[in-house]
């Protein structure tokens, strides 16, 4: 089933943002897949895994998210000593 395209990739596909009020359960487990195929030129990072939390800061007088971020990065592209890292990445964001 299709959710905001015509032509499904998977029994469901959602395009675009989704919701959930509740649980969500990976049984399976969960895939970040990488943002596109690697080439001899280019390797590609994982989608990132994005936890954030909201904060009031008083010095600003409003909202701040703060915001964590899982993501794999590729190492030594086209060539014989391919690797991956997981960086745990940070940064705040006004809102």
């Amino acid at each position: 089933m299709g959710i905001g395209n015509t032509s499904p990739a998977a029994v469901l596909d959602v395009s675009g943002t989704a919701i959930i009020r509740g649980s969500l359960s990976a049984l399976a487990g969960a895939v970040m897949p990488p943002t596109g195929t690697a080439t001899t030129s280019q390797g590609y990072v994982s989608n990132p895994l994005d936890i954030e939390a909201s904060l009031y800061n008083s010095s600003l007088s409003k909202a701040a998210t703060y915001v964590w971020r899982w993501e794999a990065e590729p190492s030594g592209n086209d060539s014989s000593d391919t690797n991956a890292t997981l960086n745990l990445l940070y940064g705040v964001t006004e809102t």
